[in-house]
């Protein structure tokens, strides 16, 4: 980036009005953090070039990111009624269709976005990424089937064929394997590994002796999950395998919908550690309850900061602890709020998972941790953004994938003083019944 702004200031100060420049100027600005010298060059550039979409985007999503949403429903909208009129200036192109239905998805008319990804898949059948985003609004729409269907076209993209060629053995995508040796590897981060690893024991059912790849970090965690015969290490020397699967296949290729989702719990913590913390978990009758309030993994997406959990220190008989690891750790708590933290302690996701068994509840962002609780079937409260995960679906409190798990969505994008004020009430109504709501 720093070369880029290099080149940038280089034109600018040749052609101190070239549009382009300055909206890049901008765009670097905002992926460094500085949205207000952002928001003045977007602007700027916006003077220059008052029909460029991608800017009236960009200024949006810099106006969502400081808290100004009418401002960005604004820029948006006028985004849209740009795109549209580019998708009508460009019939046989399918790149104005796409853009306008990220932006739509964005607004939350979701099923206007799936008749754009339609449209631009229309115009181009094979491309790629048209047919992985529809995918993904599918699964969230509740239709598994075609859903993971579309989802599947990521094995079309250059690093994902790359993959497979190192892999060097077909992909599993249904069917028997008795006799059959089948890897099951991790694709993305430790939630998707987290959730997905329950469908080992659906594997095994099919004949197959099973060999499970993941993240290191959780090697130890998962050891005694059903349904996994042998275990390799990413990035080494890999056991003999006659098929492979991405964990995150695993539903499409089982035919899983929200039906039929092999239940929680499938993971269960190490009964000595658990022994451990329960001697130093207070057993006074308040509720106990694990905070993380920050992803590590694009966190600018889906974070909060630890003073916009202010509203939790009004409760009475609540006991809370931290979860929270990475620099988001080191954020002083608002006053008021005592947050035992032990996460100096927490060496894994082992020890982690045992810290968990001990509390009533956990409060979490959508991070791997919200998973693990999830996946252990403890109660969970997860805090979302108004355009989550797929797996979180639309307009559910429920998960069909975590039935212990309650869902917070922000109204709008950016609210999570919506967020934080249902979950208070619902903590102090757990916590005057001392059993959970």
């Amino acid at each position: 980036m720093a070369e880029a702004l290099a080149v940038c200031r280089e034109i600018l100060s040749h052609l101190p009005n070239q549009a382009d420049a300055i909206h890049l100027s901008g765009v670097i600005a905002h992926q460094t953090g500085s949205n207000p010298q952002a928001l003045e060059l977007i602007r700027r550039a916006i003077v220059q070039r008052t029909d460029a979409a991608d800017m009236h985007i960009n200024l949006g999503t810099i106006l969502r990111a400081m808290g100004e949403l009418d401002e960005a429903a604004a820029a948006f909208t006028r985004a849209i009624e740009l795109l549209r009129r580019d998708v009508a200036l460009q019939p046989n192109s399918p790149a104005p269709s796409m853009t306008l239905g990220d932006v739509l998805r964005e607004e939350g008319r979701w099923n206007e976005a799936v008749d754009c990804y339609r449209q631009a898949i229309a115009l181009q059948p094979d491309l790629a990424w048209a047919h992985i985003t529809l995918g993904l609004m599918l699964l969230s729409l509740g239709d598994f089937e075609q859903g993971w269907r579309e989802f599947d076209w990521r094995w079309r993209i250059d690093v994902m064929q790359q993959r497979q060629v190192q892999l060097a053995k077909p992909r599993w995508q249904g069917g028997d394997l008795t006799g059959k040796r089948i890897l099951l590897h991790a694709e993305r981060g430790g939630g998707d590994t987290l959730n997905f690893v329950r469908h080992a024991a659906d594997v095994k059912r099919r004949g197959a002796t099973t060999i499970f790849a993941c993240q290191p970090e959780l090697t130890e965690l998962l050891a005694g999950v059903a349904g996994i015969d042998e275990w390799a290490t990413r990035g080494k020397s890999m056991p003999a395998f006659d098929f492979h699967c991405s964990l995150i296949d695993l539903p499409g290729a089982l035919g899983v919908n929200d039906e039929n989702l092999a239940a929680a719990p499938y993971i269960f913590p190490d009964q000595t550690r658990v022994d451990l913390w329960r001697q130093r978990i207070p057993a006074d009758g308040r509720l106990k309850v694990g905070l993380v309030w920050s992803g590590q993994i694009n966190p600018l997406q889906r974070h909060l900061v630890l003073s916009d959990l202010a509203p939790l220190a009004d409760l009475q008989n609540v006991w809370f602890c931290s979860l929270q690891k990475g620099d988001a750790a080191k954020q002083p708590a608002p006053p008021g709020l005592n947050l035992t933290d032990w996460t100096n302690e927490l060496k894994d996701y082992t020890d982690t998972a045992a810290l968990i068994a001990n509390l009533d509840l956990v409060v979490s962002v959508d991070t791997s941790v919200g998973h693990l609780a999830g996946a252990m079937g403890r109660r969970t409260f997860l805090m979302l953004k108004s355009s989550p995960d797929f797996r979180w679906m639309l307009n559910r409190k429920d998960s069909p994938w975590y039935p212990s798990m309650q869902l917070f969505r922000q109204p709008q994008p950016g609210d999570w003083t919506s967020v934080v004020n249902e979950l208070a009430a619902a903590l102090k109504l757990g916590a005057e019944r001392m059993s959970l709501p």
